[in-house]
């Protein structure tokens, strides 16, 4: 009975293990990047996590969700869909972020 797939309940905690991780990962880069600076500035800046956190997700969403991401469901989405998608993806991909390592960093 093995079908390949990894159980909805393992992806969603091993999610929540991650976000939970997450902020204490951010911490440690950000002490170690005021420990080490590169021309008196920190190298751990936003943008360097932002990237390295968006490379990885866009990693996991492609193996989890290869199979859907095809050119005929895409074209499914309407207008409004697109525009949802985007607000959101802005939202928990750049502002939501950007206010956590603001918050970890003062």
């Amino acid at each position: 009975m093995t079908t390949g797939r990894i159980p909805g309940p393992v992806l969603l905690w091993f999610a929540v293990l991650v976000f939970g991780v997450a902020g204490s990962v951010v911490r440690i880069l950000v002490d170690l990047g005021t420990q080490h600076t590169i021309d008196g500035r920190n190298a751990i800046s936003f943008c360097n996590l932002l990237f390295a956190g968006n490379a990885c997700a866009v990693v996991v969403l492609v193996a989890v969700h290869r199979k859907q991401w095809t050119r005929e469901n895409l074209r499914k989405l309407s207008w409004s869909d697109w525009c949802v998608l985007l607000v959101l993806a802005i939202l928990a991909n750049c502002i939501a972020p950007w206010l956590f390592f603001i918050a970890i960093e003062n």
